[in-house]
């Protein structure tokens, strides 16, 4: 990707994580969808490998397999 490119997506990305998303109004944050379609996908995948196991991270299969302890242990990653 051109240097050009690079830094477009650096300043979105920057300006995306350091923008306030809290309404006082209704006490409610607002997720942007991407962030959000991270999140779930990133939820996924750490409800695999505690749930599967893996051995190169020395997790033993079946560590994890509560679907709502697993997600609780994503929104705290």
């Amino acid at each position: 990707m051109p240097p050009e490119q690079q830094a477009a997506l650096r300043k979105r990305l920057e300006v995306a994580l350091r923008t306030n998303t809290y309404n006082s109004t209704t006490g409610e944050v607002v997720i942007d969808p991407a962030r959000a379609e991270a999140f779930e996908s990133l939820s996924a995948y750490y409800a695999d490998v505690f749930s599967n196991g893996r051995p190169e991270y020395a997790i033993p299969r079946g560590s994890l397999v509560d679907p709502a302890k697993a997600r609780e242990m994503s929104a705290f990653f």
